[in-house]
């Protein structure tokens, strides 16, 4: 990848600075990475019996994640039976909510019995400080939730759009997703509710496909594009706007809610447990890309920059595909996890929360991506009278860094300082002259290098020949524009 800036100037005390910026991507074919768990929290920690049911028929479960912010909203469930001789099934819904500021160091912060069992099938979203449940009538019941110890009833939908049923719930930004049945019972649809004000929440729906089959299924929205599974194809909604837009439609059998979106590529699993990929850049045109074959049954997806993470059906397994060629994508990481996973979702640093029913987990995910610079700087700055040149490159995923000048390394001294830090701080010295680069790399062995022409030059730009301005052109002021010209100057 190449990429090209407008040169930058910068005037250091007659000495001339001009720097461009050029990037390119060093990235090896079946580069192995370091995911692990920094972190898991034990469901039994969390667990209250319900009384008059015994301890060793009661157990404790993480059945479903939302992610918002810096906090992540758990779905806790504790499911007993009675004694004998009928052992009759209970189950109690809560809500935990943990800080996600330091993903190594789970923090609760609250936690609410709703003093029900939650149709997980159909799950939960969570909307900035508005939860949204599926209630016991069919409906949707939305929640003020900015107290998490004591969230308040603010809104009961007793119909969504008419729909005769829901199916399918989830949330992103301030919308609230629903799916289910018309009430014409001829078509699925798709309803978005902007609870932005939620005791006057807005909604608007679209149709994606015929009542046959299975019923619509659906994750998380991935940056506003919501892929619907139905039994004979995919319908990717744009779900940004004050509407729900259809944007294109994938056909094909695919085992829905799995899949994930991954930059201009839609992952997808077939019933073999394989992974056909799409590049959905142009999303009414969906172009087929070669299937990529796991060495598992994958289940819950998530993606982070050019990463899909899975976890394997029915074992405590944990994957890492690297999808920076969506063409030959590869396992980077493969590590063990807790139980079975129940479900999984991901922030933007490249942490993903993993519910396994008996725990939660925390897994770093983020050395696995490869380094992105996103610029350099200055762009276009100037600097007078000596003053040094500081170029500071702006980056994502990476964790060290190296300093380099023509190709060799250089370390602190008189002419720099901060050659391992993203900031590089340059003398105005002519012995600095040359061609920089940045090799930004994480414990993964992929990196990216920018390199930066930097050139000091000793003419001074407008000084030469001194006879008088409006004299004769002679030679001395053709040796000043030549002198000028080549230093650099306008």
């Amino acid at each position: 990848m190449i990429q090209a800036s407008t040169p930058m100037k910068a005037l250091f005390g007659g000495a001339l600075y001009a720097a461009g910026l050029v990037s390119s991507v060093a990235n090896t074919a079946d580069a192995q990475c370091a995911a692990q768990v920094v972190d898991s929290v034990p469901a039994d920690a969390y667990g209250v019996f319900i009384p008059g049911y015994p301890a060793y028929s009661t157990s404790f479960q993480f059945r479903q994640l939302e992610f918002d912010s810096d906090r992540i909203v758990a779905l806790f469930r504790t499911d007993a039976y009675s004694g004998p001789p009928n052992y009759v099934r209970r189950a109690e819904d809560s809500f935990l909510t943990f800080d996600t500021s330091d993903p190594a160091d789970l923090q609760p912060v609250g936690r609410w019995d709703i003093g029900r069992e939650i149709d997980d099938e159909i799950g939960i979203g969570l909307a900035g400080d508005v939860l949204a449940v599926p209630s016991s009538a069919g409906g949707v019941d939305l929640y003020d939730f900015s107290d998490p110890n004591a969230p308040t009833l603010v809104n009961q939908l007793v119909s969504v759009d008419n729909l005769a049923t829901l199916r399918r719930l989830s949330a992103w930004g301030n919308k609230v997703i629903v799916a289910g049945e018309a009430d014409t019972f001829d078509q699925w649809r798709v309803a978005v509710i902007d609870v932005s004000e939620p005791t006057a929440p807005m909604v608007d729906a679209v149709s994606v496909g015929p009542v046959m089959g299975s019923s619509p299924d659906f994750t998380t929205p991935i940056d506003g594009v919501l892929p619907v599974f139905l039994s004979d194809r995919v319908t990717l909604i744009d779900v940004r706007g004050a509407e729900p837009v259809v944007l294109g439609v994938v056909a094909g059998t695919f085992s829905g809610p799995s899949g994930a979106i991954v930059r201009d590529t839609l992952v997808l699993r077939d019933s073999a447990g394989e992974l056909p990929a799409f590049d959905i850049s142009d999303p009414a045109n969906p172009v087929p890309l070669p299937t990529f074959v796991p060495p598992d049954m994958p289940q819950n997806f998530t993606s982070f920059e050019q990463l899909v993470t899975f976890s394997r059906v029915g074992a405590n397994q944990f994957y890492v595909a690297d999808y920076t060629d969506p063409a030959n994508p590869f396992v980077a990481s493969v590590i063990d996890v807790g139980t079975v996973s129940a479900d999984a979702v991901a922030d933007d640093r490249g942490f993903v929360f993993r519910a396994s029913f008996s725990q939660l987990e925390v897994i770093a995910t983020g050395d696995c991506a490869t380094p992105t610079i996103r610029s350099l700087s200055p762009g276009g700055a100037t600097t007078v009278g000596g003053d040094p040149l500081v170029l500071h490159v702006d980056q994502i995923n990476g964790s060290s860094f190296q300093w380099m000048l023509d190709g060799g390394i250089i370390t602190d001294g008189p002419l720099y300082s901060g050659t391992t830090t993203p900031t590089l701080t340059v003398s105005a010295d002519l012995a600095a002259a040359g061609l920089y680069s940045v090799v930004v790399s994480n414990t993964g062995s992929s990196t990216i290098a920018s390199e930066s022409i930097v050139a000091i030059r000793g003419s001074d730009c407008g000084v030469g020949d001194t006879a008088a301005p409006f004299g004769l052109l002679d030679l001395g002021d053709i040796d000043t524009f030549i002198a000028s010209f080549i230093s650099g100057c306008p």
